[in-house]
């Protein structure tokens, strides 16, 4: 496996653990203040954790497309080798996948994989310059539609 691969996948796991590991765990907000999880998370990494923001955070690349929709979450990781963000994004149902996809391909993104596909869940992997997206568009605990976007950017020279 690549570098940048594994960098990525390493990435998408830390934020999946941080968002999913808490709340089936029984803590009602993973990312509300006091919670020793996100304490925890958060002294592991040198303070270097931003999470629970309902807002696109003052950071995430500009060359990345956003789909119009309520900010559901909204948080990010610094990496040895550079920064992830992670978006989710009220949608409005699966068709929005093919949208989202036509966004990035008129931003200069390269669709490296189509992945999952389903009635309730599509997924693919972008890229350009030193950004990587994982897109996924499915249905959440509550059939609600939600765009999640988790998005690397290696620092210049990794």
């Amino acid at each position: 496996m690549s570098n940048s691969r594994k960098t990525f996948s390493m990435a998408v796991a830390v934020i999946v653990a941080l968002t999913v590991t808490p709340m089936l765990s029984g803590c009602v907000n993973p990312f509300a203040g006091g919670n020793p999880v996100r304490d925890a998370i958060k002294n592991a990494t040198g303070g270097k954790l931003d999470v629970g923001g309902t807002s696109v955070p003052d950071d995430f690349p500009k060359e990345v497309p956003i789909a119009s929709g309520k900010v559901l979450f909204a948080g990010a990781i610094d990496t040895e080798d550079g920064r992830v963000w992670n978006l989710t994004i009220q949608a409005s149902g699966i068709a929005d996948f093919d949208g989202i996809v036509s966004q990035f391909e008129g931003a200069g993104f390269k669709s490296e994989t189509m992945g999952i596909e389903s009635e309730s869940t599509k997924t693919a992997i972008l890229s350009k310059d030193n950004l990587g997206v994982l897109l996924v568009v499915s249905k959440d605990s509550k059939d609600n539609w939600v765009a999640n976007y988790t998005v690397t950017k290696k620092k210049s020279g990794s």
